[in-house]
């Protein structure tokens, strides 16, 4: 029996996912190609699965603190990403994104798609506050 429950508590770690410390993030914030503060416009969420959302959100640029893409003030972006809304009790792993609202100001940590005219967060789960 010992056996059996030290084998089942061996498995269900192998998926678990511990919450990045802060310095990570950070250094991924200081590390964007993009650090924009943006005024969300639009939102559209659609379901993918169980627990999560794929959201893409029309902004305005407010400021530029840096940009590799050479955005600037009053541009609009398009954001893509998604967003973990249900974790089952007990679970652990990163911060996950939020679902932005419309008509509010963030600060925003983004990198843009190679191939899409489109940006994504680059901070992971503290990619806007």
């Amino acid at each position: 029996m010992k056996k059996i429950l030290l084998l089942i508590s061996i498995v269900l770690t192998l998926n678990l996912h511990a919450e990045l410390p802060p310095y990570i993030y950070k250094n991924y914030q200081e590390n964007a190609p993009e650090a924009l503060t943006i005024e969300v416009k639009k939102v559209e969420t659609s379901l993918i699965s169980m627990n999560e959302k794929s959201v893409t959100i029309a902004a305005k640029i407010i400021r530029v603190k840096r940009s590799k893409s050479k955005v600037k003030r009053g541009d609009s972006i398009i954001i893509v990403y998604n967003s973990t809304f249900w974790k089952p009790s007990g679970w652990v792993g990163p911060s996950s994104l939020p679902v932005l609202e419309e008509k509010q100001t963030y600060k925003a940590f983004l990198r843009k798609s190679k191939k899409n005219n489109y940006y994504f967060p680059a901070a992971k789960g503290k990619s806007f506050k």
